[in-house]
């Protein structure tokens, strides 16, 4: 396993947001996060990358344990992320952006330059790589929070709603990228609201409701969970999902 969680538990004060939540991730895997406002998955999130430290748990990454170590040494260890809120730098260009996630791994500008070209025509961004970030639409602007993730050189990529706001043409071109990523040799821990596109593309999910996990399997096993039908999909889901059938 490339990821293992065992009784992660955060809380803030009263609050518990995450609570004794376990799982795994097999290496190359694309592992779906799903459920409703507030459950806890961008706080997950938080504390696998370091920005927050759970009370109770164990999460290791290749056999390390990873809970207590800032994020700049998660990132060196081989884990990058994306914001759910896309905020690049907008005075700089779409290279300088990207070239900002080289560094994690040199300090030589050259070869910064080189890997940030390369994963900006990876993206299919390289034809905007002298243009002003604030130039860039939404879509390209989540292309190149991936670039600048993929410039860190990472194994395990965890996605925060980057299909959120996209039209559907633009979601069938972030899927599409999704299994390039995996098809380079990446793992990725994915948060999405758009059923369609994260049950299209996962391996598994989990799904998390207050805190706790309440379902993990393939898409169809979770899709037709009462207890995620009940507090999330919705009785539309299944009605859309009986009449594609």
């Amino acid at each position: 396993m490339i990821v293992e969680a065992k009784g992660v538990t955060k809380r803030f004060g009263g609050l518990v947001a995450l609570d004794k939540v376990s799982f795994e991730i097999s290496p190359k895997e694309i592992f779906g996060l799903i459920g409703p406002n507030g459950a806890g998955k961008t706080t997950l999130f938080n504390t696998i990358t370091g920005f927050l430290t759970p009370e109770e748990g164990s999460i290791r990454f290749e056999e390390h344990e990873i809970v207590g170590r800032k994020p700049f040494d998660v990132c060196r260890m081989g884990v990058a992320r994306t914001f759910q809120l896309v905020k690049p730098f907008n005075k700089m260009t779409v290279l300088q952006n990207a070239t900002v996630g080289a560094f994690c791994r040199t300090n030589n500008t050259r070869i910064a330059k080189e890997v940030a070209l390369e994963q900006l025509h990876f993206v299919g961004l390289y034809e905007k790589r002298y243009v002003l970030a604030s130039a860039l639409t939404i879509s390209q602007r989540k292309r190149l929070e991936i670039a600048r993730a993929l410039c860190t050189i990472p194994k395990l990529m965890l996605l925060d709603e980057v299909m959120g706001g996209l039209n559907p043409f633009e979601v069938r071109e972030m899927l599409h990228l999704i299994e390039k990523i995996r098809g380079s040799g990446n793992t990725l821990f994915i948060i999405e609201h758009i059923m369609a596109a994260i049950m299209s593309i996962c391996d598994r999910i989990i799904v998390l409701h207050h805190g706790q996990k309440i379902a993990e399997g393939v898409p169809s096993e979770v899709g037709s969970d009462p207890k995620v039908i009940k507090a999330y999909l919705g009785r539309e889901y299944v009605l859309a999902q009986n009449a594609r059938a």
